[in-house]
């Protein structure tokens, strides 16, 4: 069962022990994890092989099995942690005010899909542009992204309509609005998009934020 150790297996503090002859071999979970959200974050979900899953893993294929399931299983478990990992990040980064504020969480945007991590967008728009039409479970991860960012983007727009920034009226179509802009920046990076360009469309984004405000 995904998830959960086996019989054969013994929890061990900081990561999980295979079952074999000889001394157990221990391994950290989020460790394996970590790896398979940058493999999958590369290749995408179909052209991750087999043979890549386990190099990256650095398990032999009946421990990564045993452990974590099939490719597919594999492939949302690893998907969760980036989300999650996504989700504190944002916690870590919030701070209160208005407009500035959400310019700012732009500008991360900005710095991650050209500095960071450029040609590789966000593994969940990815994988939601890549299954999201044939996978529930695809479908499902969509909704907690966008649940994720529309809630990092909507405190600062609340917070600029409370204090006079921008209409009071226009804040969920505000947000809504930018999610959409967003996951197309993601898509255009993963996409090949040149660098000077993707720059370019962040500066739009500004540049239509900066015209929503009413003083």
């Amino acid at each position: 069962m995904v998830g959960l150790v086996t019989a054969a297996e013994t929890t061990t503090e900081g990561g999980v022990s295979t079952p074999g002859a000889g001394r157990p071999r221990e391994f950290d979970e989020n460790e394996v994890l970590d790896a398979l959200v940058q493999l999958f974050w590369t290749e995408g979900f179909e052209n991750a092989s087999l043979s890549d899953i386990v190099a990256a893993a650095g398990l032999n294929k009946s421990s990564l099995y045993n452990t974590f399931g099939s490719k597919s299983e594999l492939f949302f478990r690893a998907l969760n942690r980036y989300l999650d990992e996504r989700q504190a990040l944002l916690d870590e980064n919030a701070v209160e005010g208005g407009l500035d504020v959400l310019l700012g969480l732009f500008e991360m945007m900005r710095f991650e899909v050209t500095e960071v991590m450029p040609g590789r967008g966000c593994l969940a728009v990815n994988a939601s542009t890549e299954l999201g039409l044939r996978d529930e479970q695809a479908k499902e991860v969509t909704k907690k992204y966008r649940a994720m960012m529309r809630g990092a983007m909507l405190p600062p727009l609340q917070y600029a309509a409370e204090h006079g920034e921008i209409r009071a009226d226009l804040v969920d179509v505000y947000a809504d609005t930018l999610l959409s802009l967003g996951i197309g920046l993601s898509v255009a990076a993963r996409g090949g998009t040149p660098v000077g360009e993707l720059n370019q469309q962040v500066e739009s984004m500004f540049a239509l934020v900066e015209s929503w405000r009413i003083s």
